[in-house]
Parts: structure tokens; sequence; C-alpha cells
């Protein structure tokens, strides 16, 4: 498989404190900030383009904001359902719904979805995406996220100067009694951010 490269920007970090609490930050904070030089003149119409443009600058900024405040409270909620897949590195991750967040934070799930579609977090050990905190059950009992952590942690272990194909990881998470198809693998791979064999 030919996969282009992407360039993977966090927007979220997510860290233990010493008293081994979770700690929520956003990246990048307030980076879009209005400032317009004051400006007179004595034409009619251009004072009125000025003021409509600052004002859908300003209306901007607020949107802006709001999205960083959501994201931030959602992305918070999130970080300490799953506290276990931060002080395990990632090896063990709870269940978690897209509807129990909209619960706890009173949004539509809808709100949810749409907060952290495409959005990844940046930890002490990695950066993923947000979505990959949630978790529910599907197959043989295990999580999503327990299947994608066995996956990461056999490519982890590999062979580097002979990556695994999609195919062997197959038969090793049989052998973890965890039954998907190749297919499934390479969908589950690429949700971890994780290049195909070819790549690695």
């Amino acid at each position: 498989d030919n996969e282009p490269s992407a360039f993977i920007i966090p927007e979220v970090y997510i860290s233990l404190t010493n008293s081994n609490q979770i700690q929520v930050s956003l990246i990048n904070e307030n980076q879009l900030e209005f400032d317009a030089p004051q400006m007179s003149t004595n034409d009619s119409e251009m004072a009125k383009f000025i003021s409509s443009q600052r004002h859908k600058a300003k209306s901007l900024e607020r949107s802006y904001h709001r999205r960083e405040e959501t994201l931030l409270l959602i992305s918070n909620v999130i970080a300490k359902k799953q506290a276990q897949f931060f002080k395990t590195n990632g090896k063990k991750l709870n269940t978690l719904t897209k509807q129990e967040v909209a619960n706890e934070t009173k949004f539509n799930i809808s709100t949810i979805s749409r907060t952290t579609k495409d959005k990844y977090f940046q930890c002490e050990f990695g950066v993923f995406l947000l979505s990959r905190l949630f978790s529910s059950r599907s197959v043989n009992n295990l999580s999503q996220g327990s299947i994608l952590n066995s996956i990461s942690e056999i490519i982890e272990s590999e062979d580097k100067t002979h990556p695994l194909s999609d195919q062997k990881i197959v038969n090793k998470l049989k052998t973890q009694k965890i039954d998907i198809s190749r297919r499934t693998v390479a969908k589950y791979r690429k949700k971890l951010s994780i290049p195909n064999q070819f790549k690695r």
C-alpha cells in the first residue's frame, strides 16, 4: 500500500502531575487574537465597511475561543475517565463511549463527535488520536481500545529489520484469542497512525 505521509499537529497535551493527577492543557492556546488598529475616515461607506469587518473578525475570535473552551472541557472529561491509560503508558483502556462524555459535559453527542474528530493529543509516551480514548465492547468482550493496544504492542516488539505484515499481525492476535480480519488490522493500524510494514 502506498500511504501518503501525514503531518500531525496535536492540539491537546495530557500529562500526570507528581501526585499522579491528570493535567490537560491546550497546545498553542489563544493563537487567534484580533487587535485591529484604530482608523478614521470621512467616507461614511468606508467607515461602515471597516466597522463590519471588525465585527466579523471579533465574531470569528469569539467562536475560536468557544471552540478552545469546548475542546479543553471535553478533553478533561475523557482524560480523567481514562486515567488508567496514562498511568500504564497506554497499556490499559477503560470502556468509554461518546454518550457518557455527552452526559458528563451536558453537550449534545454530535458536539462530542465534532469536537474530537481528527483531533490529536500528545502525552509523555506519544501522539494519539483523541478518539482512541473512546472504547466500546466489540470483539470477544474486548474493547476496541484493548485491541488497538494489542496491535500497538505487537508492532512495538517486532523485529525492526523485518516489520510484520498486517496478515502476520492477524496471526499474532489469534494467539491472544483476538480474531479479526487483515482489513480490520489495517484500519486499526491507520487509526494508531502507524505506517505499513514497508514504511516502518
